[in-house]
């Protein structure tokens, strides 16, 4: 449903000039028609993935105007309940592509070709590509109205610069889009970490220092951090993290950390600039950061570490130069944290180790008990198998793995894997393979239900956690009542009806509404659990409804009703 379609529409002006001209200095037109204030940045740690763009506010309200902020054409259109709901792309002549997501709807031409689109094709969902003859816009043109839609929990506008040629995300704010900024980060935390010599964590030792500011720049207490000596035992290397936020515009939008310099006595051992960042890296953000501290405490720490794995495009030094002890040491420690318009914070404090150092393990976590990031794996029993890629995990795991007939457990949900893993497992017997899904096992037996491929008489699902993994099925229906209307209404005075969906065990696959026989275009609203109709002009008097909703397994809920619509 959300493969990509060409669809041919030929408008006639041709847009062949506009892209042969290289803009070095863009002066863009504001995307929106009210003064731009943030509530998100570029950059800003999110689960599993950087935030790609830049958030603007848009005063609480859904249908504000979007504006083209540069000559082009539109390239791509795409409605999804997920991500960015309905969203557009415009491709600028400078090999740049403005991103417009979370819409309500687009402009009015531009709608009358999705909807005839959607239509023509029986397609709620689409992902439209378009040639750039088809829809030319210029500077400062309508094209869309600013909404909620897709996994925005507030209505704001999403928007984002992308270079064309390779899609990776830029920073709008150091590409083109001017927001006044003169305040400068401000750290909150240090972090201490005892780690081996390839960057892995050693028994999940560390240590938290609150950050204070003594006159124009910032420390610790006593301007020293002193490591206690069974900190160190059997490593003498050690991780620095930082935590901290950064206040953008007139309004002072609390935004996070942008660009980290960690200088070692005088020694540049780390630098990393969040201003670029490609979609394919995105889970590359759980080595980035503090995965557990964010994931059981929301706390958002940088790294200052590049380790030899981890090929973001953020980091600006090389691999594995980290702080390493002697004994009886006294480091001078200067951090440097940078935003988009370059105000500059200033961390100083001497990293303190009073003892004579033990001995160096030199392999803290061996792989006769634990699976490397740097190995690949694949485990079999019982028909059930789970694989895991070179450099799918992020730390070396404990190598405890039970694969039973009826599960696959290895590890824990709460630890995050990169990409190429998957898990493979018989379907249960005397039950209709279609109508069984691999879960992910939670708390009590809480169910995630993975999408799920049927190959070779296997079920077969990527898996982006560790986890406890087992086989479910699912008969029911998805569920559908009313919403704002009741089942008895016989007659509605209403700009729209909705209906609540929901399904118990598995996902909402897929939703066609037909009035007196015709297939119409539904919103499905998931995070509202809504699916939306918009009546036409022409749907009035008696109307006949035929609503069916299926879930991921097949099973089908058909909602039907007579209603005179006002």
């Amino acid at each position: 449903m959300q493969n990509k379609q060409l669809f041919t529409v030929i408008f006639g002006l041709l847009l062949s000039h506009f892209f042969k001209a290289q803009v070095t200095a863009p002066s863009y037109h504001s995307p929106l028609g009210i003064p731009l204030k943030l509530s998100a940045s570029f950059g800003d740690l999110r689960p599993n993935h950087f935030h790609m763009g830049v958030d603007f506010r848009t005063e609480g309200k859904v249908g504000l105007s979007l504006y083209s902020i540069e000559a082009g054409y539109v390239a791509r259109i795409k409605i999804t309940p997920l991500g960015y709901g309905r969203v557009i792309y415009v491709n600028h002549p400078n090999g740049v592509t403005s991103v417009y997501a979370h819409c309500t709807k687009f402009e009015k031409s531009i709608q009358a070709i999705v909807k005839l689109y959607q239509e023509k094709n029986q397609l709620n969902e689409i992902d439209l590509v378009f040639e750039p003859q088809q829809i030319p816009v210029t500077k400062g043109q309508l094209i869309a109205y600013s909404g909620n839609s897709g996994n925005s929990f507030g209505p704001h506008l999403h928007f984002e610069l992308r270079d064309t040629k390779t899609e990776n995300a830029l920073h709008p704010l150091v590409h083109g889009i001017n927001i006044i900024d003169q305040q400068a980060p401000v750290p909150s935390k240090l972090y201490i970490y005892a780690i081996d010599q390839n960057g892995y964590y050693i028994n999940d030792k560390k240590i938290a220092f609150p950050v204070i500011k003594k006159g124009t720049e910032y420390t610790v207490a006593t301007n020293k951090i002193i490591i206690p000596p069974a900190f160190m035992d059997g490593t003498n290397k050690l991780l620095i993290g930082i935590e901290g936020s950064d206040k953008i515009g007139a309004d002072l939008s609390t935004c996070g950390l942008f660009e980290n310099l960690l200088i070692v006595a005088n020694d540049t051992v780390f630098h990393s600039r969040i201003d670029t960042v490609s979609f394919s890296h995105d889970r590359l953000i759980n080595d980035y950061c503090d995965y557990h501290e964010y994931k059981t405490n929301n706390k958002k720490i940088h790294k200052l570490i590049h380790k030899t794995h981890n090929h973001l495009d953020v980091y600006k030094s090389d691999p594995l130069k980290i702080i390493n002890l002697k004994g009886h040491d006294s480091i001078p420690i200067n951090i440097q944290l940078l935003d988009a318009k370059k105000n500059r914070s200033t961390i100083k404090f001497d990293l303190v180790y009073r003892y004579t150092l033990g001995k160096i393990v030199v392999d803290s976590k061996p792989s006769g008990l634990y699976l490397s990031p740097d190995s690949s794996y694949y485990f079999e029993d019982f028909g059930n198998s789970i694989t895991l890629n070179a450099l799918s995990l992020f730390e070396p795991v404990k190598k405890d793995i039970i694969i039973t007939k009826d599960k696959i457990q290895l590890g824990k949900a709460s630890t995050p894997i990169f990409e190429g893993a998957k898990v493979t497992m018989t379907p249960i017997e005397n039950t209709p393979i279609t109508k069984q899904y691999i879960y992910l096992a939670g708390d009590k037996d809480q169910k995630e239900a993975l999408k799920t491929q049927l190959i070779n008489g296997k079920l077969e699902a990527s898996i982006s956690s560790l986890g406890t993994f087992k086989v479910g099925s699912d008969f029911t229906p998805p569920s559908v009542s009313p919403s704002n209307f009741v089942a008895g209404d016989t007659s509605l005075k209403k700009n729209s009806i909705e209906w609540k969906v929901s399904d118990a065990k598995t996902n909402i696959s897929s939703y066609n509404l037909f009035i007196n026989g015709k297939w119409k275009v539904l919103e499905y609203d998931k995070k509202n659990k809504l699916l939306i109709h918009v009546f036409e002009p022409s749907e009035k008097g008696l109307i006949n409804f035929k609503l069916q909703v299926k879930d991921a397994c097949g099973n089908e809920a058909l909602w039907t009703k007579k209603i005179r619509v006002n």
